[in-house]
């Protein structure tokens, strides 16, 4: 089950006032929000993190039957691949729940440390047996959320508004299906399934901790349209995900023990002028 939340900085205007309450945040994010400059990014960054603290609150109470304080969730970064990671403040985990995991140091930053000065900021906690996504688009930020099981391993969130994209988008960075299946979209929703085949394809590569680093063209994300046209009120619809299986098999090797394969799936929806994917890997027994 894919566990998801979307929030706009109109849900929460206190983020954007002059002085904006951090107290939901622990000492080492609050450095590192020090280390943010530029507005716009503080402000995703607050947005990003306060969605994504709600959303594994909310799961905490759910699944484990406690509901931490914000400031004792944290979200740090995997150091090498800059993918998000959950985690919990040590004094805050309840008597004989995560008995299995230990504590360790987060990074707060990942492979883009170099926006903040030395020495990163790290937190001693205890991570979550869950994998996580955050996206930001305008203003509003989406975050999906999953529990690391023996079948699912990792999930991909994008969130983008739907826009007329630059005419070299499809030709560029589209496999020859995706270009052929958007030619048979109506005209009135083009930009609605362009938008969500990019959107698809970022979900897809943030699940494999991959992003933007390889040729987009090696995964191919068909986005299927609902009975009432691209974006009917159906909520999610799927997404036909065709993966270069190499990628599928480095993330599987090199971040994971097990020798199942590895498959990836998609959905999408569109929510008030914006497109919302979601990707999850899983392993498929045989």
């Amino acid at each position: 089950m894919i566990h998801w939340l979307l929030n706009s900085i109109a849900d929460i205007p206190a983020l954007v006032q002059a002085n904006p309450p951090l107290d939901w945040l622990c000492e080492a994010e609050r450095l590192r929000l020090d280390g943010l400059r530029v507005e716009k990014r503080r402000r995703d960054w607050m947005l990003g993190r306060w969605t994504a603290k709600q959303l594994l609150q909310a799961y905490c109470q759910q699944a484990h039957g406690f509901r931490p304080p914000l400031e004792a969730l944290i979200v740090g970064r995997v150091q090498d691949t800059g993918a998000p990671v959950a985690a919990l403040a040590p004094r805050h985990r309840p008597e004989g729940v995560l008995p299995e995991a230990s504590v360790s140091l987060i990074p707060l930053v990942g492979r883009a440390g170099h926006q903040v000065s030395q020495p990163l900021p790290v937190v001693a906690a205890v991570p979550l047996p869950v994998s996580i996504s955050i996206s930001h688009s305008e203003c509003r930020a989406f975050c999906a959320l999953v529990a690391r099981s023996a079948q699912s391993v990792a999930v991909g969130a994008d969130v983008e508004q739907v826009d007329v994209r630059p005419a070299g988008l499809v030709a560029g960075f589209f496999s020859t299906a995706e270009a052929q299946w958007i030619a048979q979209v109506p005209a009135s929703w083009r930009d609605v399934i362009i938008t969500s085949t990019w959107s698809a394809k970022e979900a897809v590569l943030k699940a494999l901790r991959l992003g933007l680093t390889v040729d987009t063209r090696r995964v191919s994300c068909l986005c299927q349209l609902g009975d009432g046209g691209a974006g009917s009120k159906t909520g999610w619809l799927p997404v036909h995900v065709d993966c270069d299986p190499e990628l599928l098999t480095s993330f599987d090797a090199g971040a994971l023990a097990g020798n199942r394969d590895l498959r990836a799936r998609s959905w999408w929806r569109l929510e008030e002028g914006f497109v919302l994917t979601l990707a999850i890997l899983q392993r498929d027994d045989h």
